[in-house]
């Protein structure tokens, strides 16, 4: 009995030690239980603690090394990037970005009547939406403001010029722009800025589409 009192570890032990010898000094001389019986209580008590401390040793020892993470999850809702730069003699209606249902697209060309460059641009959506817009635009002087008609429509899978800005002879013309796009299941926001410079002879669209469900 003594061995097992001075061999047992942890301080759960040492305490359930020390209330087991209060309790034999002080319980016989109330009339309660002997020495002895109180001794094989002690034991018992150890040795059950024992168990549960090698029982709890020997699962640690089981448990493995964590596994590898996971494959990475499909990304969710992020900002596209829009980027155009193109010379006004390229003529061709490129897709800038596909956002969602949204497809955005932009043209530089020399203007029909002025020769100048021109910068156009042009949305398509895969569902029936619609489209606001809203921007300041300048050539250098006191600026002007663009507007689209109230909540014009899109219909599903035809393509549509919302806009174009033409440059002077040798100047530019510059807008910075907000579009939202809205269809029963997201809202994407467009926000850029559009330069059609003839004094370089090419066109610049920077912007970024934003979703939202």
């Amino acid at each position: 009995m003594g061995r097992r009192i001075l061999t047992a570890r942890g301080p759960r032990l040492v305490a359930i030690v020390s209330v087991v010898l209060a309790a034999a000094i002080v319980t016989p001389a109330l009339g309660g239980p002997s020495l002895s019986k109180i001794a094989k209580k002690a034991n018992r008590a150890l040795s059950e603690a024992g168990e549960a401390q090698e029982t709890a040793q020997q699962a640690l020892q089981k448990a493995g090394t964590p596994g590898p993470p996971g494959t990475q999850g499909q990304q969710g809702p992020s900002a596209l990037r829009l980027d155009f730069d193109q010379p006004k003699t390229d003529n061709t209606l490129r897709t800038v970005g596909t956002q969602n249902e949204l497809a955005v697209k932009v043209e530089c060309d020399p203007d029909t009547d002025t020769a100048t460059a021109r910068i156009s641009i042009h949305v398509q959506s895969s569902v029936a939406a619609t489209i606001n817009f809203f921007g300041s635009n300048d050539s250098g002087g006191s600026p002007s403001l663009t507007s689209g008609p109230n909540n014009p429509s899109l219909a599903a899978g035809v393509d549509k010029e919302l806009f174009a800005l033409i440059s002077g002879a040798g100047g530019f013309r510059r807008i910075m722009l907000e579009l939202t796009y809205r269809n029963p299941s997201r809202v994407i926001t467009i926000q850029a800025h559009l330069r059609a410079d003839d004094a370089s002879g090419r066109c610049q669209f920077q912007g970024t589409a934003v979703p939202a469900t």
